[in-house]
């Protein structure tokens, strides 16, 4: 299955984007509303480059998944930025590039996997914002309350597609393509 293949081949890559967005810092006591307008700041970086690529693509295989399985999210994003008086970044030096639908898929994979965590997120966000000034959850807060059924038919549609082997290969950098994207925007942030 191409799901399978794409959570191994990119474990590693995973696991760095979690850590070069500092994840974890959501989850700790010191977390505070300066610290999650700095990770969504960098979600809208990412999202922008990685969005606007995949709006790009029209091919009927590919119009048909994201239509089905994939709302875009940026305006969340930038929705949650604004709710929060904080201003919208637009100077990201970082390139993101996709060569072919196969790509594509693969970065779509990454996106609406990114949803997976966002419901822990969300919750333990509700539970501690109330502490806050201001708050705006419109970015985690979406579909957290149907993820994992999402997720299942998403992943049962893309498992279902006739793929060649060198198909899978592309899927897989679009994957990495994408995460590689997210900790790029990371350390643009962390040099800034």
């Amino acid at each position: 299955m191409v799901t399978e293949t794409l959570k191994e081949s990119t474990k590693k890559l995973h696991s760095l984007t979690e850590k070069a967005l500092n994840s974890k810092q959501i989850f700790q006591k010191s977390f505070d509303l300066e610290a999650y307008i700095q990770i969504l700041k960098q979600l809208y970086s990412a999202h922008q480059l990685i969005e606007s690529k995949l709006m790009e693509e029209n091919s009927p295989i590919f119009t048909n998944l994201i239509d089905k399985h994939y709302r875009m999210r940026l305006d969340l994003l930038e929705n949650d930025l604004h709710n929060l008086s904080s201003d919208i970044p637009t100077d990201s030096q970082v390139e993101f590039g996709l060569e072919n639908i196969f790509q594509a898929l693969g970065a779509l994979y990454v996106l609406k996997g990114s949803t997976l965590g966002g419901k822990f997120i969300y919750s333990h966000l509700k539970k501690i914002s109330h502490n806050w000034d201001k708050t705006s959850l419109e970015f985690y807060g979406f579909e957290h309350d149907v993820v994992m059924e999402k997720w299942k038919h998403f992943t049962q549609d893309l498992n279902a597609l006739p793929l060649t082997s060198e198909e899978e290969k592309q899927m897989v950098i679009g994957a990495e393509k994408a995460f590689t994207t997210f900790i790029e925007v990371s350390e643009e942030f962390s040099q800034a």
